[in-house]
């Protein structure tokens, strides 16, 4: 036998096996392994899809019972259209119901939390109870790592192509937006969202990619359990994995757990352009810029249909812990919603005037994350219902809010 011989039947033996695994991987995954297999599993991401018109989304009519966010255990359910919700159930898109659709990133998805525990929960629940004939409803859009170009985009497909209709729009913009719209994605030539860097040519090839990457996601536990472990093995390179062992070890009062402690342990230059020229320069401008001119065309959108929009900034920990003063994420969007006649609610008072910052800190938000505990979005939902009912719109006029 030659050499060539020799390496091909190799190859061909060696194709044949890998083969074989993955179909009995698919196989076991499909009828007999659990979703959170080993323990290491976040179940949680098995609902989350590509999209090849806004970049990506949740899958629809998913319930995962226990999902890991991190430390965080909760149940979690999307609807009919892949909206985060209470159960699985069907959302028509015509409703006698005043309806309420937010958008947003991480914060307005509630990651870690279950629909109840979240802002969105939390005001849908107020909307329900409300006096009227047509009680309103939320609706939760949102989705991980959103930002104004997929806002856009997935609102125009859903009243547009979908005809899903809807009273009012709020968008509750991160400070992670701006890093997002200048490095992370942006709308091609026939107005989709793909990721910066891909290219006409790039574009099948991401696609593909993607597709794969969600079919591994959906059927393969091999894929699951290594992607599982190399998030793990990264998570004990970051702050969050120093910052969780030393408040497994500390006292809470000890004094070394300071706001300096925490600011260092949630150092993240994805909020640290509001105060940081260099990151401002370098980004923060042009993310500013490419997020005004995707909200102008969502207002623009909505405007045409006579649909009310809300837009709604708030502060990273990093913000409240240094009490920024300087705040070119509340200035440029306060100018951009008074240019556009937009309802503007600015939610960094609430927090740096809530008292010591390191006390606000460890009241609202997850333990060494950036993101809101149940506490942080139940004061969300209260600051918010209190400005939406003071704007007397017409689906939802001040009267119907008051108790039955």
């Amino acid at each position: 036998m030659s050499k060539l011989q020799f390496l091909g039947r190799g190859t061909r033996t060696t194709a044949l096996v890998m083969m074989i695994v993955l179909a009995l991987d698919v196989l076991l995954t499909s009828l007999v392994l659990p979703d959170n297999l080993f323990g290491v599993i976040e179940t949680e991401r098995l609902a989350r899809i590509y999209s090849p018109l806004y970049h990506h989304d949740l899958a629809p009519n998913r319930e995962i019972e226990n999902a890991r966010w991190g430390a965080l255990r909760y149940n979690f359910s999307t609807n009919s259209l892949g909206f985060k919700d209470r159960v699985i159930r069907d959302v028509p898109l015509k409703s006698n119901n005043r309806r309420l659709l937010l958008i947003g990133d991480s914060f307005t998805e509630g990651n870690g939390y279950t629909f109840d525990d979240t802002f969105a929960g939390m005001i849908d629940r107020q909307l329900k109870q409300s006096n009227s004939h047509a009680p309103g409803e939320v609706l939760n859009a949102a989705v991980s790592s959103y930002s104004p170009a997929i806002y856009y985009r997935k609102v125009r497909h859903l009243l547009e192509e979908r005809s899903l209709s809807v009273d009012a729009v709020a968008v509750f913009i991160d400070i992670s937006d701006i890093d997002d719209e200048a490095r992370r994605v942006r709308l091609n030539v026939v107005g989709n969202v793909v990721s910066r860097g891909i290219n006409a040519g790039d574009a099948a090839v991401q696609k593909a990619t993607l597709l794969i990457r969600s079919a591994l996601k959906q059927y393969s536990s091999v894929y699951r359990l290594f992607s599982a472990l190399n998030r793990q093995r990264k998570a004990t390179l970051t702050h969050a994995n120093t910052c969780q062992r030393a408040l497994a070890k500390a006292n809470p009062e000890d004094d070394h757990l300071s706001a300096k402690f925490f600011l260092a342990e949630l150092a993240n230059p994805r909020s640290q352009w509001t105060w940081n020229p260099t990151l401002m320069k370098a980004w923060g401008e042009r993310g500013l810029d490419q997020s005004g001119q995707n909200m102008t065309r969502l207002h623009n959108f909505l405007d045409a249909r006579g649909i009310p929009l809300i837009v709604v900034v708030y502060p990273w920990p990093e913000q409240i812990l240094r009490q920024e003063t300087d705040r070119p994420q509340v200035e440029y969007w306060r100018q951009w919603a008074a240019d556009h006649d937009v309802d503007f609610l600015d939610l960094y008072p609430t927090f740096l005037n809530g008292g010591e910052p390191l006390s606000v800190y460890r009241r609202y938000f997850v333990p060494c994350d950036v993101h809101w505990n149940r506490e942080g979005h139940s004061l969300i939902a209260e600051r918010f219902m209190a400005f939406f009912r003071s704007l007397d719109l017409k689906a939802f006029p001040a009267d119907s809010f008051a108790p039955r």
